[in-house]
């Protein structure tokens, strides 16, 4: 998923103010005290109203102030133009012209012209958008039994500031960078319910985001009337029209993934999460799983008719899956990576390696499944970076190789952190460490405290230096015979096989005809179901 824009710092500039002597004016004291003080935050006032059961919604901003306009800061594809429909404000707030749709800059906005006679607001009408977008979060998503959310982000503004108020126009407003507190509202009938992370209501629910959420990040708005499933730890709301298997999987695994997460690493979440987990069987066949967090909270939307039948390969898929995003509630919300898209191997890795391991060691994976699914990720590995350095995978288009190489790297590190301790220790203690120090940093972490930890753990100065090559040197030239070197030695036994009898054992992984970075790919050793990690 996005991930969460870095917290930024600001260094005040001191500048030296020379002493000068004026004659006293009361007066232009008074006028200069006036003006230096400062203004009241501008306030925007967001009503969501959800209407025809759930298939429309009003949305309703009002401002404190007279502005020139909002800007949707987060992209939306297809653009709201021509989707999103602007209703003529109501009586005496009726204007003329009356808001349109325009840009600003990249970004779409509705813009407001002419003189600024009142703080006005802005309406729209929206019908339930279920669109798929692959790199970002569903707009609305369908419960079976009429159950409805609605994700804020896509309906966050930022304002665009009047420069002055007797012309207030577009061209010469700005969008603001001051303080604006957002402040929402969510309606719907008299009986039906309404959750937003850890509040509930019925009818009506006010909510303001926490300070430290920036607008665009949002959350999910529940609309509907299923009890969620309460443990200590989290909470879910579980689509009760999912196949009856996994309904059982859901309430029983998701419970059971918090407790393994929390021991594994020692360490609490300091938030009581929301799980929100909805079916739509639609009519097409296949297994379709998406997923993401947000603060506090976590939507996974299982999409397919396959989903129906209970098969091995479709039950590891399903709970692997919700491992993976329970633990980015760790790694991604109440910890965090400050230094942008180039480590998003090293949260996207560790949640794909601690879903295997949770899977292990809860009994849903045996073995031979879970050192197969180490050894298919390193084929995809090879095939999807191609010898590149892994910090360097998203700008090149190779985002995928963040999960495949990434869990292969956190691998490798937890057998060598286990072969340095006698088996004492392993990758749960590495983060647990990693996690606490994060505590001191505003509760950051990077590549390069997981590589220092690490080689403070294993007491070898040179024991990185494989990994360092993999995230910052690629290997170029006979990576397939230096992931397998990298394998073996971390206990798993590999051979190099001829890329079609590799691909017979692991479906799904396409190889182009000119691969220069390797000839064959991972092939698991015979023996293996007796000798596995």
């Amino acid at each position: 998923m996005r991930p969460r824009a870095p917290q930024r710092r600001f260094f005040p500039l001191l500048l030296a103010l020379g002493a000068c002597v004026l004659p006293i004016n009361l007066a232009g004291d008074r006028d200069a005290a006036r003006s230096s003080r400062p203004s009241r935050p501008l306030r925007i006032d967001i009503q969501i109203e959800e209407m025809k059961d759930g298939e429309l919604w009003r949305i309703r901003y009002r401002f404190s102030r007279p502005l020139a306009g909002i800007v949707f800061p987060r992209d939306l594809e297809p653009p709201r133009t021509g989707r999103w429909m602007i209703l003529p404000p109501e009586g005496a707030r009726r204007r003329t012209p009356p808001p349109r749709w325009g840009r600003h800059g990249e970004s779409e906005a509705i813009l407001l012209d002419g003189p600024a006679a009142d703080p006005g607001e802005i309406s729209l009408e929206i019908r339930s958008d279920y669109e798929e977008r692959p790199a970002d979060y569903l707009f609305n998503v369908a419960f079976s039994e009429g159950s409805r959310l609605l994700y804020t982000g896509h309906l966050a503004v930022r304002p665009l500031v009047c420069a002055d108020l007797g012309d207030c126009s577009p061209e010469k407003a700005r969008m603001s960078g001051g303080e604006v507190e957002a402040r929402w509202e969510f309606r719907t009938s008299p009986d039906r319910g309404i959750r937003v992370l850890d509040r509930s209501a019925r009818g009506r629910l006010a909510w303001t985001p926490p300070r430290s959420m920036l607008p665009e990040d949002g959350t999910y708005a529940y609309f509907g009337d299923l009890e969620p499933v309460r443990t200590e730890r989290m909470s879910a709301l579980v689509d009760p029209g999912l196949p009856p298997w996994m309904v059982d999987e859901a309430r029983a695994s998701i419970p059971r993934n918090f407790d393994y997460f929390a021991e594994r690493l020692g360490i609490e979440l300091d938030f009581h999460p929301l799980v929100l987990f909805s079916y739509t069987p639609s009519e097409g066949s296949g297994l379709t799983f998406k997923g993401g967090t947000l603060d506090g909270l976590i939507q996974v939307a299982a999409i397919g008719t396959d989903w129906r039948k209970e098969e091995a390969h479709s039950r590891l898929m399903f709970l692997k899956h919700l491992a993976h995003e329970s633990f980015h509630l760790w790694n991604g919300q109440m910890f965090r990576r400050p230094l942008g898209d180039s480590e998003n191997w090293l949260t996207e890795g560790s949640a794909d390696y601690f879903a295997y391991l949770c899977l292990r060691d809860l009994g849903s994976m045996d073995k031979a499944e879970f050192s197969r699914a180490i050894a298919h990720a390193a084929n995809r590995c090879l095939v999807e970076l191609d010898g590149e350095p892994l910090v360097l995978a998203r700008e090149r288009g190779r985002s995928q190789s963040f999960y495949s190489c990434g869990s292969v790297v956190q691998f490798l590190v937890d057998r060598a952190v286990g072969r340095a301790s006698s088996g004492a220790r392993g990758i749960g203690d590495l983060f647990g460490r990693m996690f606490r120090k994060a505590l001191k940093n505003d509760r950051n972490f990077s590549t390069f405290d997981f590589l220092e930890t690490y080689q403070s753990m294993v007491e070898d100065p040179i024991a990185a230096g494989p990994i360092v090559r993999l995230l910052h040197l690629g290997v170029p030239a006979g990576a397939d015979e230096f992931l397998r070197q990298q394998l073996s030695a971390a206990g798993m036994p590999v051979k190099l096989v001829p890329i079609p009898e590799a691909l017979r054992d692991h479906p799904g992984i396409s190889v182009p005809e000119s691969h220069p970075s390797c000839s064959r790919l991972l092939g698991l050793d015979a023996s293996l179901s007796a000798a596995s990690p």
